[in-house]
């Protein structure tokens, strides 16, 4: 769980339309698409939380049901489901399913899936599915999911639980349902091939490539020359270069960028952190990120459950210090630009600003020490909705609580929130939350980050709000 907290920029993508002139709707024998990443998939695990593992895990395998385009729940292995009480909800799977051993799927392997998702040492969905009390069959194609306390985003949490066969352990082969299964490994590219037997609708492309390329001139090439089709990642230095042969396209990233006071240190003073906030610009994305990043007000990014729409930000007058305070800035490497302008921000209301950058691993060390005074912290938003972000690093007890910040009110604002099944009431209680906290000051918003991918003129795909690039939604303009 801890690599959440080490995501730094994202980026985002418009809808790419088809055009009439061409055709998209027959499979082609020979067809191959390659998708290029900048980082590569580090752990097979279908139970894995890291956001690189996924975006080349999601097209091999599939939950009980998973998000659509727009970040609602859509069917997936399972093709309904509803809520027989407040605490459970009832499950009934798709008929005819088969994994890519010839296996056929049943309620045993669901059950099994999720209890190793919960129970395995080596998962890391555990503290996501904590609240989960028992998982039960009712019959071959019918699954109970029981929560301790109601649970207004089990759905969500249920996204990120691949399933596979009952007893199934051999990560490193993997063996799910979705639409692609694993063909090899060659120079740096995972190799998928359709399957065929799969019980939705068969991909375009008989092959997905899915590459790994660490080099952004190797990547910007790539695309360029021809020999990929969609880069995930592409260098915002790169977009002018890019415009003539690829279409560029932009979406919401669901990530938002902050700076976390110390409630421990320094900034157990209050009004310590007010002049701080006094001096800080609320407009930091105009002058970073060129232009792939977007002004942030708040604690919930636009897109998500919980985005305030009528969010009113209020400035402060500068506040000068009547004694210099010194205090540290902790910063990831590669965002010295950004430090840069802190520290003359702060420096205006009299703070003595040692700017301080470290390694991902080190930085993650020094937060983790309780000695950061000050310091970058970015948060990505896998449930779409804001109250993961409260539960997490707002609530005393949260696992990313990282500033020792204590609210008894607000902790018992969130726990009622948790609890919350009725939509509006809950909108309510997170926008109070969220009031409440930036009221004390601890969380300065900086900017959210977009998604920018590189897509061939004749590639057609609809982008998606959780970012995954699934090749089996791609599909190719061909001449009539």
């Amino acid at each position: 769980m801890k690599s959440r907290l080490l995501t730094f920029l994202i980026f985002s993508l418009l809808f790419l339309p088809a055009c009439s002139a061409y055709r998209q709707d027959s499979q082609e024998e020979n067809e191959v698409l390659t998708i290029a990443y900048a980082d590569p998939i580090l752990d097979y695990s279908p139970f894995s939380y890291n956001a690189k593992d996924r975006q080349y895990l999601a097209n091999i395998y599939e939950p009980l049901l998973r998000y659509d385009q727009n970040f609602n729940p859509d069917t997936a292995l399972a093709l309904s489901w509803g809520r027989l009480d407040d605490r459970t909800w009832e499950f009934r799977l798709r008929k005819d399913v088969f994994f890519h051993d010839g296996t056929t799927l049943d309620s045993g392997d669901v059950i099994y899936s999720l209890n190793k998702a919960i129970e395995d040492d080596s998962s890391g969905l555990s503290g996501l599915l904590s609240g989960i009390e028992s998982v039960e069959a009712d019959g071959v194609e019918r699954v109970l999911i029981k929560s301790y306390d109601p649970d207004p985003l089990l759905l969500n949490r249920l996204v990120n639980v691949y399933i596979v066969p009952e007893n199934y352990d051999d990560f490193l082969r993997p063996n799910g349902t979705g639409p692609y299964k694993v063909k090899g490994f060659e120079d740096s590219s995972l190799i998928l091939s359709r399957f065929d037997n799969y019980w939705g609708e068969i991909p375009f492309f008989a092959e997905a490539r899915l590459r790994y390329e660490p080099s952004a001139e190797e990547r910007y090439q790539s695309i360029v020359n021809g020999d990929v089709d969609i880069l995930a990642n592409v260098p915002p230095s790169f977009v002018e270069a890019l415009k003539e042969d690829v279409l560029l396209l932009e979406y919401p990233a669901l990530e938002n960028s902050f700076l976390i006071f110390n409630t421990v240190g320094p900034f157990k003073d209050k009004e310590l952190r007010e002049a701080a906030w006094s001096a800080l610009d609320m407009d930091y994305a105009l002058n970073l990120g060129g232009g792939y990043l977007k002004a942030s007000y708040q604690y919930a990014s636009s897109g998500i459950f919980g985005y305030i729409n009528n969010w009113e930000p209020f400035s402060l007058e500068l506040v000068q210090l009547e004694d210099p305070v010194e205090i540290n800035l902790d910063l990831p490497e590669g965002l010295g630009a950004l430090g840069d302008l802190l520290v003359k921000d702060l420096t205006k209301a009299g703070f003595i600003v040692n700017l301080n950058e470290f390694t991902a691993n080190d930085f993650e060390e020094r937060i983790y020490s309780g000695d950061a005074d000050l310091f970058f912290f970015g948060w990505k938003y896998d449930l779409a909705d804001v109250s993961d972000f409260f539960e997490s690093v707002v609530d005393s007890n949260g696992n990313f609580n990282l500033a020792s910040y204590k609210n008894e009110e607000i902790d018992s604002l969130i726990e009622q929130a948790s609890r919350t099944l009725d939509l509006e009431e809950r909108r309510m209680l997170l926008e109070e939350i969220a009031r409440l906290f930036y009221a004390d000051k601890v969380a300065f918003p900086l900017f959210e980050a977009k998604l920018l991918y590189g897509v061939r003129p004749d590639i057609v795909w609809q982008a998606r709000l959780d970012g995954l690039i699934l090749a089996s939604e791609i599909s190719k303009n061909m001449l009539e």
